[in-house]
């Protein structure tokens, strides 16, 4: 046909969306979700395997899990399906940062890879982190003031 190149591109794939996923910062011991839609682009039926990988640094690929409705059975031309992915960084976290993983979607013409990340806090949070004193004589004092912050929202 003389259809544009973008049409092609369209057609051979399934389609994503969103392309990625951020979920901001979150507490540990804390969780939320949010949703891929994958629609199959193609002609014919699919078949996908969807699994939770590593990310760009490895980093807390853990704290990732997914839950989908695309796995067990073929995708028919034009058809959908939604993977939850959940983000919970788990109560015992003792570091803090950054955390990605990769959600991992395997059919006939390879892997498409769907980037997800988040920022893990730990339970309390020191402001400060670290304090300097200096030098103190002997037999005197110095006082400094160190914030701790809860950040699971509960009390």
């Amino acid at each position: 046909g003389s259809g544009s190149p973008d049409e092609f591109i369209h057609i051979t794939r399934i389609s994503l969306s969103p392309m990625s996923l951020d979920f901001g910062t979150q507490a540990a011991g804390t969780s939320s979700s949010q949703t891929i839609s994958v629609t199959n682009s193609l002609a014919q039926p699919v078949s996908l395997v969807v699994s939770v990988g590593v990310g760009n640094a490895g980093i807390g690929t853990t704290d990732f899990t997914e839950i989908d409705t695309c796995g067990g059975a073929s995708l028919s031309p034009g058809a959908d399906c939604q993977i939850t992915v959940t983000f919970a960084p788990p109560p015992t976290l003792s570091k803090g940062g950054p955390r990605s993983a990769s959600i991992i979607l395997n059919w006939g013409a390879g892997p498409q890879l769907v980037p997800v990340k988040g920022n893990a806090l730990t339970k309390l949070t020191a402001s400060p982190q670290t304090l300097s004193f200096g030098k103190v004589v002997a037999g005197t004092s110095a006082k400094k003031v160190v914030t701790l912050t809860n950040n699971t929202g509960r009390t």
